[in-house]
């Protein structure tokens, strides 16, 4: 390999890593990946299962992302409770590994002990009836206000009408919560 307008020759060696969350095979007879491409990928494929099929795989992530996120914001967490980590067992994790990621450095970061709390986590994994899948909206006929408005709503629901802890829930201000039930024209 050469430089970019170089005049000397580069030896180097790789080796290439690539993940699809689509049957690559049907992309092909799509048209959407070529075939030739495929075939320099497709060298030692290791098929993953979702983390969805890999419950217990989430204890061994929860802890390397504790332990990843706790050297990088300067602290302690020794780990969830066993409340917590059923919860976590029990999520499907429609965004796989990285959704998992996401959650723990929330509940890092939000969390005041030394425990992540069921409190801690995002209120669709404590509550199924909160889960995004079960938020269901019908396509163009739901506007993005609408769908934030019936999440503050149920959290402040699930939340008991707490207006405090709907906002720790959602990782937003109280104040927010306030002006958002204002402009709905619900002031309690």
């Amino acid at each position: 390999m050469r430089r970019l307008g170089g005049s000397y020759e580069f030896e180097f060696d790789v080796r290439v890593l690539a993940a699809t969350n689509r049957d690559p095979l049907k992309a092909i007879d799509e048209g959407r990946l070529r075939e030739d491409l495929y075939y320099r990928l497709n060298v030692v494929p290791i098929p993953l299962p979702a983390l969805r099929e890999r419950a217990d795989d989430v204890p061994l992530l929860v802890q390397h992302f504790i332990n990843e996120f706790n050297s990088k914001h300067r602290l302690q967490l020794v780990g969830p409770t066993d409340e917590a980590m059923a919860l976590l067992k029990a999520y499907p994790w429609p965004g796989n590994v990285r959704e998992l990621r996401n959650v723990i450095e929330r509940s890092v970061v939000l969390t005041k002990g030394d425990w992540i709390e069921e409190k801690d986590l995002p209120p669709y994994v404590r509550d199924p009836g909160l889960r995004p899948e079960k938020l269901v909206f019908p396509v163009g006929e739901t506007t993005v206000a609408d769908a934030e408005r019936a999440l503050i709503l149920k959290t402040l629901e699930h939340a008991g009408k707490n207006k405090a802890e709907a906002a720790r829930q959602l990782g937003v201000d109280v104040k927010t919560i306030y002006n958002k039930l204002k402009a709905y024209g619900i002031e309690e």
